[in-house]
């Protein structure tokens, strides 16, 4: 990924993190801690955009530079 698609991806985590957030706040099976099939579902798209951050070649290259 290019550093403009790494921010794109930053900026796909962050929205999801928020929408995230936003479900737990307002939903009552989720504030039971009881089964939820959105939350499911958006806990997946969580982690989904978390591992496109983290598989990023600019962050990758980030880290083998501050290893040195």
């Amino acid at each position: 990924m290019s550093p403009p698609e790494t921010c794109a991806s930053e900026r796909r985590a962050q929205e999801v993190y928020e929408v995230y957030l936003a479900h737990i706040d307002g939903c009552a099976p989720c504030q039971a801690e009881e089964d939820c099939v959105e939350v499911a579902r958006i806990r997946r798209d969580l982690r989904a955009a978390r591992a496109a951050v983290r598989e990023s070649p600019a962050l990758r290259a980030a880290r083998a530079e501050a290893r040195k």
